[in-house]
């Protein structure tokens, strides 16, 4: 997907949604491959993870970086470098709303709910760690089960994530028509998130259509 000129010279936000989109997408497909077989090949199953989690962490850097730029021309780089850059995640999403257009951010919507989703899985992934069995086997039992619904999950959970991009930007958007306070951001930032959103959920139909669970978790 190509986008307009952006206002600052490289966009990461742009670049990492694109990367989020596309590994979304080529997980369905390995989870297609997946599902033709009672036990597929450990490779098939390997890149259907891999693709998992590669659109879930960069929905999260995706965020990320909209959350820097939208406060950077609010105040500058060095301001946000200094004071605001280094708090967590859904502090970042809560907190730069208040502090730029004086509204709290609604934490009952389907915004916040992807936000939620995505900050606690992406930071299942980047943080995990070994595990050791438990002793009990019943206990033992209960978590591999949970684990493979967690497995089975995954193409609502990424999609699920890559959503908090579109939908956390047009709740931005919302805030500053209802404020009347600049918007340091172009409508069509808006508009282009919305419509990548829109791709992404066509381009994964025939996939879905296979058998592949989709939509939101």
């Amino acid at each position: 997907m190509s986008a307009p000129a952006i206002f600052r010279s490289d966009s990461a936000f742009i670049n990492y949604m694109t990367i989020s989109a596309d590994a979304l997408i080529e997980g369905h497909r390995f989870d297609v491959e997946c599902r033709k077989s009672a036990n597929p090949p450990h490779e098939l199953r390997y890149h259907r993870l891999n693709q998992f989690c590669v659109s879930i962490v960069f929905s999260g850097m995706c965020v990320e970086a909209f959350l820097y730029d939208y406060a950077a021309h609010a105040f500058s780089d060095d301001f946000v470098r200094e004071h605001l850059d280094g708090m967590r995640f859904l502090s970042k999403c809560a907190s730069y709303p208040k502090l730029i257009a004086g509204v709290d951010i609604d934490r009952s919507g389907a915004h916040w709910s992807a936000l939620a989703k995505l900050n606690r899985i992406r930071n299942k992934f980047v943080h995990s760690k070994s595990i050791v069995p438990y002793s009990d086997p019943e206990a033992e039992a209960k978590r591999q089960e949970l684990r493979r619904a967690e497995y089975i999950a995954l193409p609502k959970t990424a999609l699920t994530c890559h959503s908090a991009i579109s939908l956390y930007v047009a709740e931005l958007f919302r805030i500053h028509k209802l404020t009347g306070i600049d918007n340091p951001f172009p409508l069509w930032f808006s508009e282009f998130a919305s419509k990548e959103y829109k791709d992404v959920q066509q381009a994964l139909a025939p996939y879905v259509a296979q058998g592949a669970p989709s939509g939101e978790a």
